[in-house]
């Protein structure tokens, strides 16, 4: 079975800068691990078109949260390596 998808390919940006609610939250976060939100490390092409919804905000930064959680634990030099995603 194919499944055929109809969304266009777009660059899809993981934790946004357009959100209302949480992206100067978003941006704090990212900020203390040398990020910013219009990184290429935080985009992607993927099949997606538009917008998303407040909820997807919001369970980004709840993920984000639980990392910096976790990273702010960990010794200063496991946070030197860089990856491509920023979560």
């Amino acid at each position: 079975m194919v499944l055929k998808c109809s969304r266009p390919n777009q660059v899809h940006q993981y934790a946004k800068n357009k959100s209302k609610k949480c992206t100067e939250r978003l941006k704090k976060i990212a900020k203390k691990y040398g990020l910013i939100l219009d990184d290429d490390r935080n985009k992607e092409l993927l099949q997606h078109k538009g917008r998303q919804p407040d909820a997807y905000h919001i369970f980004v930064l709840k993920e984000m949260k639980k990392v910096d959680a976790i990273a702010s634990k960990a010794p200063k030099n496991a946070l030197r390596k860089k990856s491509k995603s920023p979560f």
